[in-house]
């Protein structure tokens, strides 16, 4: 058989040729006298060496291979076994992976083929279970499964946790605890001060009027909790059945609850009235008769000028402004006709230059000085 010398031939032409070439009987055969070796059942030339025998010369001929002739120079290979050349020439297998049936694979049983890297399912912390699927920083794999690294933590969902201390997950997983709570010994308790655990709420207990001083104490309609305590807005209400009420004016709650007033008798400042003879609350609650003055049918009564004070004088059990009043001008009595009571005299509205027309309206004369004008008719001249 002729020999063909590749000579200082392109490599790329060599890796073509190789991939192309097979061992079926009628092949074209390859041959380099500076070639190194052969391997995987090839039948070498001198200066060999590989999967195959040692020799002299390197030679991949068809009659010789029972694989693939690859590389440079070419050698004779197993694809189905060889690492280097695994299913086709070039082909390599990672380092932890073997050639079998022309693919690689892992070297042991209880590893899989996660990417391109053989690992254990079991315990890899990256790939657990399945590959892809990694556990957190502070787990571990074991039988698949990524468990919690520090034995006091339990798995909750995909995190580990203190069931002891973790608010989120307090006793048992997913149970949480309130805003101001705090989980102590696997129990939600509460951390500000005033507040108490009722039911699954922190409650401040100081103000809550659902939970007032105590979980469940609610306090009635219209009232507030103050300091643990059910009250009233008002210091004038009390809490009457079941509600807030002014006992300070309420008469049918007068000064506390079901004190009720008379029929006629209001309720002044917690008290029951009789507003017809009462001097403090004469008519009215809070008006009060002065000068000692009596209240007789709901209207302050005299006796005496000097129970009217100043220049009130008692008039008809009345006390009056005797320097204006026209029915009594002066004194008790002295009524003007059709004229005005004016400093305790009555005017006549027709004459009167300090009462023209009408009480207090003075006539007058601009010159240099002013001088008293006169009335006439009425009307100022």
């Amino acid at each position: 058989m002729k020999r063909l010398s590749l000579g200082p031939i392109n490599r790329s032409l060599v890796v073509f040729l190789h991939e192309v070439a097979s061992c079926a009987v009628g092949a074209p055969s390859y041959d380099d006298t500076a070639g190194t070796g052969g391997q995987g059942g090839q039948t070498p030339t001198s200066g060999a060496s590989g999967g195959g025998e040692s020799g002299s010369g390197s030679e991949c001929t068809t009659q010789s291979c029972q694989g693939l002739c690859c590389g440079y120079p070419m050698q004779c290979v197993d694809v189905q076994s060889d690492r280097n050349n695994c299913g086709r020439c070039g082909a390599t297998c990672p380092l932890s992976q073997v050639c079998q049936g022309g693919s690689c694979k892992c070297a042991t049983e209880d590893q899989t083929l996660c990417a391109s890297s053989c690992v254990d399912l079991q315990t890899d912390p990256k790939n657990c279970g399945k590959c892809g699927t990694g556990c957190a920083s502070n787990q571990k794999c074991e039988a698949g499964a990524c468990v919690c690294t520090d034995t006091a933590d339990t798995m909750c969902g995909t995190d580990c946790v203190d069931l002891m201390t973790d608010r989120d997950h307090c006793g048992q997983c997913d149970t949480a605890c309130e805003e101001a709570g705090l989980c102590e010994n696997g129990a939600c308790g509460c951390s500000k001060e005033g507040h108490k655990l009722c039911g699954a709420t922190c409650a401040d207990v100081t103000v809550d009027t659902k939970n007032c001083g105590e979980c469940d104490n609610a306090c009635g309609e219209g009232q507030l909790c103050a300091d643990g305590v059910c009250k009233c807005s008002s210091s004038a209400e009390a809490f009457c059945n079941g509600k807030c009420i002014d006992v300070s004016a309420d008469p049918a709650n007068c000064g506390g609850c079901d004190v009720t007033c008379n029929a006629g008798s209001p309720c002044c400042k917690s008290a029951c009235v009789d507003i017809q003879t009462d001097a403090q609350n004469c008519g009215t609650c809070g008006h009060a008769c002065v000068g000692g003055q009596t209240c007789v049918g709901g209207v302050c009564a005299c006796t005496s000028d000097s129970q009217c004070g100043g220049s009130r004088k008692c008039c008809n059990n009345k006390c009056l402004d005797v320097t204006a009043d026209p029915a009594n001008c002066g004194v008790c009595g002295n009524a003007c006709a059709n004229q005005c009571c004016s400093n305790s005299m009555c005017a006549n509205l027709q004459t009167d230059a300090l009462n023209c027309g009408t009480c207090g309206n003075e006539c007058t004369i601009w010159i240099i000085i002013t001088l008293p004008g006169t009335c006439t008719a009425g009307v100022c001249g």
